[in-house]
């Protein structure tokens, strides 16, 4: 659980970086928060291609 948190760090500090940079034409807050979450869901198939792409390699060259 507190790497969980840990690694949460670096993420809401970018994203306070940016959304402070940005004053006169701000995202809403809704599409930044779908941004973060599709974010987050594409990390479970790369999860998975780089686990079979591992497999795949190591069987191949040994």
């Amino acid at each position: 659980m507190e790497t969980l948190a840990l690694s949460l760090i670096p993420c809401v500090l970018w994203l306070l970086w940016f959304w402070f940079q940005d004053w006169y034409d701000r995202e809403p807050p809704r599409t930044i928060l779908v941004t973060f979450a599709l974010g987050a869901l594409a990390t479970l198939p790369a999860m998975l291609f780089n686990a079979v792409g591992a497999l795949v390699l190591s069987g191949l060259l040994g």
